[in-house]
């Protein structure tokens, strides 16, 4: 069940997710760009001296597969959840277990402690389903004409955070800051920052979906969703089409770091500062570019010539060069950003308005297999050499466009 909602109550609404949206992913940010000089660099603490570069690459491999494996489990559980207890209820249990989990990462780097960082990030990992709570809510409030376009705000607001977590990261890990706090500040930070968000949201957000019935739960349904969305008729064109580009996505921004330490000898710093390079761009596609495209292209030829122009830009890194990598990053992340978009409102648009939170479920699920999979092994591939998890990416990605021409052109919406 719906509740109706005034054109005021509406920019009261997107404000609120946004705020949630920006402050969660500046968590996000500043996190992801310590990983690898946290388990790679000779410097690092949280890892013995003596292990070799393959038992480093294996970890942090496993702590990427680690957040990504629990948020398989728990991002539709949560998406299923909201659609019987409302988004607000579910939008606060996943800000304040990402605090949570946040301050135990914290306390493993402190501690020089790999599991208690793990630990931290599979708890995190599990409460991560904001994105997907948010992306629900939006499409609640939203018309069919304007979802393809609201459903790229949130992910817009989401890349603001992104860019701007990544630039906070870099000034935290300066020397100045590392000498007194180390790199746990910005875990600490992060997990301020969830917190914070919660207690916003819980002033600023109006419930946008009140349920009628309430179903029994299970912690293995994302299993069971994510069988089902390749037995499912109305999403299994997708979920393939899905699969197999945001492996070939996940792939190459998981690699990304270890790529830029062993390619350019890049420290956290300038790994953050590439980051939000590739924020911006994302930001600027989904204000403006993503506009643009949509009135000349439908959903599926986003789908098909963002992943096309995604693994075009992952390609050009088989160039060693300082600028040719930074320019090879706006096709990618351009690319990205509007199949993304386009395969969310095509997964939203091929169920009824009472499986949005499921069907938002199914998405996560397989963003969390596809991430999984290739954060696992993204660190022993490079391990090989540093250019076969780029040809991989741009392997998975090919056969992503090959399908999206054969699969998602003949979708049939569902209303």
């Amino acid at each position: 069940m719906q509740t109706e909602f005034s054109t005021q109550q509406k920019i009261a609404t997107y404000a609120s997710l946004f705020l949630v949206l920006i402050i969660d992913s500046m968590g996000i940010g500043l996190v992801m760009p310590l990983l690898g000089p946290l388990f790679i660099s000779r410097h690092s603490a949280l890892v013995a001296a003596s292990l070799g570069l393959g038992m480093r690459d294996f970890l942090y491999g496993l702590t990427l597969a680690s957040f990504c494996v629990a948020m398989f489990f728990g991002a539709p559980f949560l998406g299923d959840l909201s659609d019987h207890l409302g988004r607000k209820r579910v939008l606060l249990l996943c800000l304040f277990g990402t605090a949570f989990g946040l301050m135990v990462s914290a306390f493993g780097v402190n501690a020089d402690s790999v599991v208690l960082l793990i630990f931290g990030r599979v708890i995190a990992g599990f409460m991560s389903g904001s994105v997907s709570m948010a992306s629900a809510a939006i499409v609640d409030i939203s018309s069919p004409a304007s979802k393809t376009i609201n459903l790229s705000l949130i992910t817009f607001a989401s890349c603001v955070g992104f860019t701007l977590g990544p630039l906070l990261a870099g000034v935290l890990v300066t020397p100045s800051f590392i000498k007194n706090f180390g790199y746990a500040l910005p875990f600490w930070s992060a997990a301020i920052l969830a917190f914070v968000n919660g207690l916003a949201l819980c002033f600023t957000f109006r419930e946008t979906f009140f349920p009628k019935a309430i179903q029994r739960l299970r912690l293995t349904r994302g299993v069971d969703i994510f069988i089902s969305a390749f037995t499912n008729k109305h999403v299994r064109r997708l979920a393939i089409v899905y699969l197999l580009a945001e492996a070939g996505w996940a792939l190459f921004f998981q690699f990304l770091p270890l790529y830029l330490m062993r390619t350019y000898n890049y420290d956290a710093l300038y790994i953050a500062y590439t980051m939000s390079w590739m924020g911006l761009i994302f930001a600027i596609s989904l204000l403006l570019l993503i506009r643009i495209a949509t009135k000349y292209l439908s959903n599926s030829q986003l789908v098909f010539y963002g992943i096309l122009a995604t693994m075009g830009g992952i390609l050009l890194l088989l160039i060693p060069n300082t600028l040719v990598m930074w320019l090879a990053l706006i096709p990618s992340s351009i690319g990205g950003a509007f199949f993304y978009v386009a395969l969310l409102a095509l997964f939203s648009d091929s169920v009824g308005d009472d499986k949005q939170g499921w069907v938002m479920g199914v998405f996560a699920a397989v963003i969390a297999v596809s991430w999984s999979i290739t954060g696992l092994i993204s660190g022993l591939l490079g391990a090989i050499d540093v250019y076969v998890p780029i040809i991989l990416a741009a392997m998975f990605l090919f056969l992503g466009a090959i399908f999206s021409v054969k699969i998602v052109k003949n979708i049939t919406n569902v209303k």
